[in-house]
């Protein structure tokens, strides 16, 4: 078990743990895993990677991003899958620390094939995007798994093997994103976003 948004002190003025401190207090309740997730700044990476390597344990190397869709904010913890990854998340801390401004949705997915996207939560401003004008465009670029037509019985049989096949080849490759859906102001569904650009289908 691992916990997979955790600051250091190089998120400024937001955690107050030293890298020394989070790797010691992973090998204390016995984790195998330790994870960096610093906002916006990777200055703590190497160092992190660095001690995780000496005590015997495995790294994940994450970043906390602020972006910005339709004029309104919220934020993912991208953590990197591969090397590729983590040339990403530096890329993008990069783009973040030489501008004050929030990333747009565009520019943030151009960087996450290889990484794996967490929401923030429930409280995430993007969940009053997913709505029904949404999904249409958003249909326009991924295939969209709905849990609530699953449970309804609404897919055929053919439909099911597709998806599962796709979730399973590509959920840790191709950036999958899992998001609710929400109808008058309510969650009602749980969608999978699955990017047509990156599967040959």
């Amino acid at each position: 078990m691992v916990h997979l948004h955790t600051r250091s002190a190089y998120s400024l003025l937001e955690s107050p743990f030293r890298i020394e401190q989070i790797v010691d207090m992973t090998i204390k309740y016995g984790f195998n895993h330790a994870c960096l997730t610093d906002k916006r700044s990777m200055y703590g990476t190497m160092k992190f990677i660095k001690l995780c390597q000496e005590k015997g344990i495995h790294p994940i190397v994450g970043l906390e991003v602020d972006s910005v869709y339709q004029d309104q904010p919220f934020d993912f913890i991208l953590l990197a899958k591969n090397d590729r990854g983590l040339q990403d998340l530096y890329a993008l801390s990069t783009i973040l620390m030489n501008d004050p401004l929030k990333i747009s949705l565009e520019i943030l997915f151009k960087y996450v094939l290889d990484c794996i996207v967490l929401t923030a939560g429930d409280d995430d401003s993007l969940e009053q995007y997913i709505d029904n004008d949404e999904l249409e465009k958003l249909e326009q670029d991924y295939f969209i798994f709905s849990t609530k037509k699953y449970e309804d019985n609404k897919y055929s049989e053919a439909d099911l093997i597709l998806y599962m096949e796709l979730i399973k080849q590509h959920f840790f490759h191709d950036g999958i994103i899992n998001c609710p859906y929400i109808e008058d102001n309510n969650i009602v569904d749980n969608l999978l976003l699955i990017p047509k650009t990156i599967i040959n289908i």
